[in-house]
């Protein structure tokens, strides 16, 4: 989307905070086609905690926010730096972790509100929340679903990873055992091999390869 029709509202730690004149034809779609400001601005409000929950975890990874636009489309955060898969994975939960926070406002909360003003604007934090939050998490660009799935294949690829290295770990200490069982019966003459503990198949094959180079040769019949 290109840099006209945008506002700047307000400055975020140096990133503008700018809101386009389509987010107000969503707004009203959303609402129902009703004439109702609040329930417009409380979903104006869901879009900026949205942008928000992306731009909150940006700053966690030590990048850095460039700009938040707000849009007919939703929003978009827009930031400077390299981030890794997993880290562009959980930014894109992000936004729609923030807009989920607001729900049980928007159902639970709302209802009970004596005020129709506020009432109304916090109803908009429940049914028509919810429906921008289903629709961004279909798996397509540029909408977060595109990204924020991709957390369950990396998921799986860490705890293989993880698994993999402690494997490796177990291995690597094993055979420091082995190393250190080998050069003790090398050091001492009053040790026999077969003193020495055997950790597992691979330690007893080679702790009979040290017997055998111990054991004198039988003389020939």
């Amino acid at each position: 989307m290109s840099d006209r029709g945008f506002w700047t509202l307000i400055r975020w730690r140096g990133a503008p905070v700018r809101v386009h004149w389509s987010l107000a034809v969503s707004a009203v779609v959303l609402g129902g086609f009703r004439l109702n400001p609040a329930g417009w601005l409380g979903i104006v409000l869901v879009v900026l905690a949205h942008e928000f929950g992306h731009a909150v975890l940006v700053r966690r990874y030590r990048l850095t926010v460039e700009r938040i636009d707000l849009h007919g489309l939703g929003g978009e955060c827009a930031y400077r730096g390299y981030a890794t898969p997993w880290q562009s994975a959980v930014i894109a939960w992000g936004g729609v972790l923030a807009q989920a926070l607001l729900l049980p406002v928007g159902f639970g909360l709302a209802p009970r509100v004596d005020e129709s003003i506020l009432r109304e604007l916090l109803l908009s934090f429940g049914t028509p929340s919810l429906w921008m939050l289903l629709f961004n998490l279909l798996p397509v660009a540029p909408l977060d679903g595109h990204q924020a799935w991709n957390v369950l294949g990396l998921w799986r690829n860490r705890r293989r990873a993880e698994q993999r290295q402690s494997q490796a770990r177990q291995r690597r200490e094993e055979f420091d055992r082995m190393a250190r069982g080998l050069a003790d019966i090398e050091s001492r003459d009053d040790l026999a091999p077969s003193d020495l503990e055997l950790p597992n198949p691979l330690a007893e094959q080679i702790a009979r390869a040290v017997r055998r180079a111990y054991e004198p040769e039988e003389p020939p019949q």
